[in-house]
């Protein structure tokens, strides 16, 4: 079992006003099995394929991490703070670092979010 984590965590929507952290594929596998069965798709089963594999060391935690990303896109979960910071991250095809101002806690991006839509 591979215990390692992503390199950063994903903030996923649960519903209106709960948000999320995915740290691992630990955390993405739980997340997924718990996914509405109607709402599966070749997608899903695509990210939860990854995320099994990756915490069976069979391969690479940042292949779970973009089959998760990719999932998360699609359904359109994923917390918009962390699609600008994945998007800026992301240049020439390599990570970098998120850098300052990233929401460190779950707390700290639901009241951005919040505040922001009041």
């Amino acid at each position: 079992m591979n215990a390692e984590a992503f390199s950063s965590p994903f903030f996923v929507k649960r519903a209106s006003y709960i948000v999320q952290e995915i740290a691992s594929p630990a955390d993405a596998i739980e997340f997924l099995n718990e996914w509405p069965e109607d709402r599966r798709d070749l997608t899903y089963e695509t990210a939860l394929r990854a995320c099994c594999d990756a915490y069976a060391g069979h391969i690479p935690v940042g292949a779970a991490s973009n089959a998760f990303v990719g999932f998360a896109k699609r359904v359109a979960i994923l917390g918009p703070i962390l699609r600008y910071a994945v998007a800026r991250c992301v240049q020439g095809g390599q990570r970098k670092s998120a850098g300052i101002g990233f929401p460190q806690t779950v707390r700290h991006w639901r009241k951005a979010t919040v505040s922001r839509l009041s």
